[in-house]
């Protein structure tokens, strides 16, 4: 994939985080700073085990609770892990580079008789 596409996906996947997080921590989404760690933002273990579940479920991964305090402590480096891990691009509406013809070739399937 493209730099400037994985910086788009990784872009638009901070984007959803900090809106969410600005909502939990009931502050302007521009006062939110995706590198900062998420124990220095104000964000308790409640809001982010929440905020981890929505992401797990959302993007289809399994980031444990412990990654979010110890390597996978930024908005940032979670939209990485996303990116790296997860199915955004569904989630985002894009297409991966090389399902096109995977989903091509497949076979319509169709609806059953009544």
């Amino acid at each position: 994939m493209a730099d400037n596409q994985r910086s788009g996906a990784v872009s638009a996947i901070i984007d959803h985080i900090v809106q969410e997080l600005a909502h939990s921590l009931d502050q302007p989404p521009a006062s939110i700073d995706p590198d900062v760690l998420f124990v220095d933002m104000g964000a308790d273990s409640l809001m982010l085990a929440e905020a981890l579940q929505d992401i797990n479920q959302r993007y289809r991964v399994s980031l444990p609770i412990g990654e979010i305090y110890e390597t996978v402590n930024t908005i940032a480096r979670v939209a990485d892990y996303i990116h790296s891990h997860g199915q955004w691009a569904e989630v985002l509406g894009q297409k991966v580079p090389g399902r096109e013809a995977v989903e091509a070739a497949a076979p319509a399937i169709a609806p059953p008789m009544p």
